[in-house]
């Protein structure tokens, strides 16, 4: 017994062009690539931004600073301008949220540069992409930026007229390469310009650094997550880590070992980069059966290691042998503790 099947026409040519998927070029290397990891790394999935703190948003050392030449402001952001002392800090956009600000001296300098720690390069080298949001407060300005190898001392990319700086926001994007000469070497990147309008404004924010050569969107990570990566280099004590509120509550709790001498154990929030030095200055109270200001020295007692210390404090009128509490009197008594590259 023999059973007919009708089937209705169709055209063999409209069926093939239905083949010809509009998936780009970027579809058709996702479709080539042989495992998951690859396709990640096509579209920069996972972390992908070496730039700590991009969007400016963590300021622990203050919201604005006059060091010039030094990090005062924006966590691991350093103010490269040549001896000016003008304000530079951070502020909020609505379109971008924060940012970095700073002014051009006279002559039209200014920067701001990270220092990014070494990472292994392979022989073959690796390709980088850099892309930010940028604007000046009036007129033009050539955008510089630098690449720069600071233990070769030799430059890896730079441009001092790579763009124009005008009032309105702007995202550059700059393509680089690392060469196996680069491996295992800190380096920097500095943003600003050599030939801006006297006084004018910088605005910097979404700075991100990424392998490949496609810029993608910020990588936006949590606020926790970013000030952990910022207390690697610098942590600066707040009130409620260092201070007490009265005799029956405690702040940080030490012992002296001798007449007007103590120790405070402290414990970093993150382990550091390298054992920090400590700074600072303020006037601090230690709590025994009352309140003593003092105006102390201290420093590490011996040579600490990465994930806390042994202050040393030296004045006071505390007697050998006892415990007390130990606190700033102010917000943080500018205690800091620094692993800045």
């Amino acid at each position: 017994m023999s059973v007919r099947v009708n089937k209705s026409s169709f055209s063999i040519r409209e069926k093939l062009s239905e083949l010809e998927r509009p998936i780009g070029v970027k579809g058709n290397e996702l479709m080539r690539a042989e495992t998951a990891q690859e396709a990640r790394d096509l579209v920069s999935a996972g972390r992908k931004n070496i730039i700590i703190n991009g969007d400016m948003r963590i300021a622990q050392r203050g919201t604005t600073s006059t060091v010039d030449n030094n990090y005062g402001c924006v966590d691991r952001w350093f103010k490269y301008s040549n001896g000016d002392t003008s304000t530079w800090g951070q502020a909020t956009d609505p379109v971008h949220g924060t940012y970095a600000y700073w002014v051009a001296k006279s002559n039209g300098y200014g920067n701001l540069r990270q220092r990014i720690e070494p990472f292994f390069v392979p022989t073959e080298g690796l390709n980088y992409t850099a892309s930010f949001w940028m604007k000046i407060s009036s007129g033009t300005a050539p955008l510089r930026y630098e690449m720069y190898n600071n233990t070769n001392n030799t430059d890896i990319k730079s441009n001092m007229n790579h763009d124009t700086l005008t009032t309105e926001w702007k995202k550059y994007i700059i393509n680089f390469r690392l060469d196996s000469s680069d491996s295992m070497d800190n380096w920097h990147l500095m943003l600003g310009s050599n030939g801006a309008p006297a006084n004018v404004t910088f605005y910097l924010t979404k700075c991100q650094i990424e392998r490949g050569d496609i810029a993608t969107d910020f990588e936006h990570r949590s606020y926790g997550e970013e000030l952990a990566l910022c207390q690697r280099y610098f942590w600066q004590p707040v009130t409620s880590q260092f201070a007490a509120t009265s005799a029956a509550t405690w702040g940080a709790m030490g012992i002296s070992y001798s007449a007007n001498s103590y120790y405070v154990p402290v414990q970093f929030p993150t382990a550091m980069r390298i054992p920090p030095s400590v700074g600072g200055d303020g006037t601090w109270r230690s709590r025994r059966n009352n309140v003593n200001a003092f105006t102390p020295s201290f420093g590490i007692h011996g040579a600490g290691n990465v994930n806390g210390c042994i202050l040393g404090f030296t004045g006071g009128s505390i007697p050998a042998a006892e415990a007390f509490w130990f606190e700033a009197d102010s917000t943080d008594a500018n205690l800091f503790f620094n692993a800045e590259l």
